[in-house]
C-alpha cells in the first residue's frame, strides 16, 4: 500500500500537465480576442483631471493610445468595465451640447466662469468640477457646457464669439454663474459658487432640477384645469421656484397666460416680477456709474434713494443691497470692512435663501481678508518698532563713540599743552640759574679786582667744528703769528 501511494504521488504532475496547457491555451486565446476588438473599438474614457478647464483642453479619449491586451482587464473584459471611472464630458459649444441633450433627454449644466482672474471660478473648476464625486453624481442627469471669459489668454475666435452672444443674452455679469436648463435650452434655476465639498455641491444642483420637474408637473396639471383661478394656482405653483429674471426673459408665454387666468394677481407673483425690470435698471445705472466715470461715492447714493424711494422687501431688497457690493468690491475702492456691515444687512433679511447664502460667503471671505491685512500689519509695526529700536542702539552707539573720541581728544590737548607749561617752567629755571651764575662771576670779578687778584675766566664751550672746515696747513708752512698775551696785573706796568 505505502509503495502505490509513492508511486502516484510520483505521477501527479504529469496528471495535472494537460490541465494546465489547456488553461494557457484558453487564457491566450481570450486576449487575442480582445485585442482584435479593441482594434475596432474606442478604448475606455481617461480617468478626470484636476480641473474641468484642463479636462477640456486635454486630448479627447478617442485619440489616447489602447494598452493592447497586456492588462488585466484585457483578459477580463467584464470585471475591467465595472471599474472604470465615470467623468464629465464638457462641452464648449451650446448648441451642440443642446443636441445631446434633446438626443439623451437630460437637462443641461451651463457653467460661465473666468478662471484666471475669479477666486470663485477657479476653486469650482478645481474642487468640484474635476472630482469624481461630482462626476458619479451630476453626469447620469446633465449634459455639461463650460463656457471660459478669460483676460489673460485669448480663446479661438469662434468659441469667444459663440461665449460672449450667451453672456448678453442670459444676461451674465459676474463668474461663476451656472445655469441649469431643460433640454430645449430653457433655464430654470441659476447658483454661483458655494464653500461645499464636490459631492454637496452635486447634490445642491439635483435639488435645483427638482425646479423643473415640479414646473413640469404643475404646467401639465394646468393645462387639464378647468377654471381660471385653478389654472392661476397651478401656473404660480409652477413658476415661484424660478428666478424673476429668468421668468421675464424666458417664460413670456407662461406669464401671459398667469396674467389672462389671473388678471386681479391674486397669487401675488405678477406683482412681485414687475419689480425686477426696476432693479435691472438700478443694476445698469450703478454699474455705468462705476465703470464709465468711476464715481462710487455716486452709485452708493443711487442705491439708496432707489430703496428709499421703493420701498422693497424680501429678495428684492437683498438684491438692491447687493449692487453695493460693486463698489466696496471694487478695487480701487475696496473695503472689507463694510464689505461684512453690508453682508450683515442682506442675511438679516433672509439667511436661508440664495441671497442669503451668498451673502454669507462673500462675509466669510471679507473676514479672511481683513484677518490677513491685520496680521500684515501687525507684523509691519512690528518689524518698524524692531527698526527703530535697531536705529536708536545705532545712534546711542555712534553718540557714545563720538562723546568718547571727543574725550581722548581734549585728554590729549591738555596733555600737551602741560608739556609746553613744563618746557617753559625748565627755561625760566635756566635762565635763571644762567643770571644767578653771572651775578656770581660779576661779583668774583669785582672782588679780585679789589684784591689786586686774577680774575677767573669761566669754562668755554668747546666750539662745534663747521661741516666744511679747511683742510690743515702743510708741515713746511711758517708758523701763524701768536697773538698778545692780555693784560693782567702780572704785566701791567705800575703806575
Amino acid at each position: 500500500m505505502h509503495r502505490r501511494f509513492q508511486k502516484i504521488f510520483k505521477n501527479l504532475p504529469f496528471l495535472f500537465l494537460p490541465a494546465a496547457v489547456a488553461l494557457a491555451f484558453v487564457l491566450a486565446n481570450t486576449a487575442l480576442r480582445r485585442e482584435t476588438a479593441s482594434e475596432t473599438q474606442p478604448p475606455a474614457a481617461k480617468a478626470p483631471t484636476k480641473s474641468a478647464v484642463a479636462k477640456k483642453n486635454a486630448p479627447s479619449p478617442a485619440s489616447a493610445k489602447n494598452t493592447g491586451a497586456t492588462s488585466f482587464e484585457s483578459a477580463f473584459p467584464d470585471f475591467g468595465e465595472s471599474v472604470s471611472p465615470l467623468v464629465v464630458d464638457w462641452h464648449t459649444d451650446f448648441d451642440e451640447a443642446r443636441r445631446v441633450a434633446q438626443k439623451t433627454g437630460k437637462d443641461i449644466l451651463v457653467a460661465f466662469v473666468s478662471v484666471d482672474s475669479s477666486i470663485w471660478s477657479r476653486r469650482l473648476d478645481t474642487d468640484v468640477f474635476g472630482s469624481p464625486a461630482f462626476a458619479v453624481t451630476i453626469a447620469p442627469h446633465f449634459v455639461c457646457v463650460l463656457l471660459e471669459f478669460p483676460r489673460t489668454y485669448s480663446l479661438p475666435s469662434a468659441e469667444q464669439t459663440r461665449n460672449e452672444h450667451l453672456r448678453a443674452a442670459w444676461r451674465i455679469s459676474t463668474f461663476p454663474t451656472i445655469f441649469l436648463a431643460d433640454k430645449t435650452a430653457r433655464p430654470y434655476a441659476v447658483t454661483g459658487y458655494r464653500d461645499n465639498t464636490a459631492a454637496d455641491y452635486a447634490r445642491h444642483l439635483l435639488a435645483l432640477r427638482n425646479i423643473r420637474l415640479h414646473r413640469d408637473q404643475s404646467l401639465g396639471d394646468a393645462a387639464k384645469a378647468a377654471t381660471n383661478a385653478e389654472r392661476a394656482v397651478l401656473l404660480s405653483q409652477a413658476l415661484e421656484g424660478i428666478d424673476e429674471n429668468i421668468l421675464l426673459r424666458h417664460y413670456k408665454g407662461e406669464l401671459d397666460a398667469l396674467k389672462r387666468a389671473d388678471p386681479q394677481d391674486s397669487t401675488g407673483l405678477l406683482g412681485n416680477i414687475r419689480f425686477t425690470p426696476k432693479l435691472n435698471q438700478l443694476s445698469d445705472q450703478v454699474t455705468r456709474l462705476i465703470r464709465q466715470r468711476k464715481d462710487f461715492s455716486g452709485a452708493l447714493e443711487t442705491v439708496d434713494k432707489f430703496i428709499t424711494q421703493n420701498a422693497p422687501v424680501g429678495e428684492h431688497l437683498q438684491r438692491a443691497l447687493f449692487l453695493k457690493l460693486l463698489v466696496y468690491g471694487n478695487r480701487e475702492a475696496g473695503n472689507h470692512a463694510s464689505i461684512v456691515k453690508l453682508m450683515d444687512e442682506i442675511i438679516a433679511v433672509n439667511s436661508e435663501n440664495e441671497q442669503g447664502r451668498m451673502a454669507a460667503e462673500a462675509r466669510k471671505h471679507a473676514l479672511s481678508v481683513l484677518a490677513a491685512e491685520r496680521e500684515a500689519a501687525e507684523k509691519a509695526a512690528a518689524e518698524k518698532e524692531v527698526a527703530e529700536r535697531e536705529a536708536a542702539e545705532k545712534a546711542a552707539a555712534e553718540k557714545e563713540a563720538a562723546e568718547r573720541e571727543a574725550a581722548e581728544r581734549e585728554a590729549a590737548e591738555k596733555e600737551t599743552a602741560g608739556g609746553e607749561v613744563a618746557g617753559k617752567e625748565t627755561a625760566g629755571k635756566e635762565t635763571a640759574g644762567k643770571e644767578t651764575a653771572g651775578k656770581v662771576v660779576a661779583g668774583n670779578t669785582e672782588g679780585c679786582e679789589a684784591h689786586g687778584e686774577p680774575v677767573p675766566t669761566p669754562p668755554q664751550e668747546k666750539p662745534t667744528p663747521e661741516p666744511d672746515a679747511p683742510e690743515p696747513a702743510p708741515e713746511n708752512a711758517p708758523p701763524e703769528p701768536t697773538p698778545p698775551e692780555p693784560d693782567t696785573p702780572e704785566n701791567t706796568p705800575a703806575d
